[in-house]
C-alpha cells in the first residue's frame, strides 16, 4: 500500500465517522418528562392525535418512553424532544431515546426552605413566588 492509498483510506473513513455523526435520527418525538428514575434515565410522555378508528373523532393516545439523559439536565415538568439512537449503540439494553433538547422548560422556583418546586400548583394562591411590581 502506497502512502497516497493510506492518506486516500484515512480521509474516506473520516468521511464515514462524521457522517454517521451527523445523521439524522430516524424518529423524534415531543413530550413531557413526568418521571426521573436516576441521574441518566427519565420517562417521558408523547401524545399523539390521531382519528378513532370507530367514532372517526380525533382522539389523543399517549405513549411513554424511557429515555437517557446523559448530562441529567431535565426535571419534572420540561417539554423536551427526544432522538432515537441505533439498535447497536442501545444504553442499558432498553433505552432506545436520547434526549435531544429541552423545548419549553418547566417553571422552577424555590422554596423559603431551599426545596426546588418544579411542577405549577393547581391553584394560583398554593404558589409562594414573590410579587413583582
Amino acid at each position: 500500500m502506497t502512502v497516497a492509498e493510506a492518506a486516500k483510506q484515512v480521509v474516506t473513513e473520516a468521511a464515514k465517522a462524521a457522517t454517521k455523526a451527523a445523521r439524522k435520527p430516524s424518529q423524534q418525538f415531543t413530550g413531557y418528562v413526568i418521571k426521573r428514575a436516576n441521574p441518566t434515565t427519565a420517562k417521558v410522555r408523547c401524545a399523539r392525535v390521531r382519528m378513532h378508528p370507530v367514532v372517526q373523532k380525533p382522539v389523543t393516545w399517549h405513549k411513554c418512553f424511557i429515555v437517557h439523559d446523559a448530562d441529567n439536565k431535565t426535571v419534572v415538568g420540561d417539554y423536551v424532544r427526544i432522538d432515537s439512537i441505533d439498535s447497536q449503540t442501545k444504553i442499558d439494553g432498553y433505552k432506545s431515546f436520547v434526549i435531544g433538547d429541552i423545548v419549553r422548560p418547566a417553571a422552577r422556583y424555590v422554596d423559603e426552605f431551599g426545596k426546588l418546586h418544579t411542577q405549577q400548583a393547581h391553584l394560583p394562591w398554593q404558589l409562594k413566588l414573590p410579587t413583582q411590581f
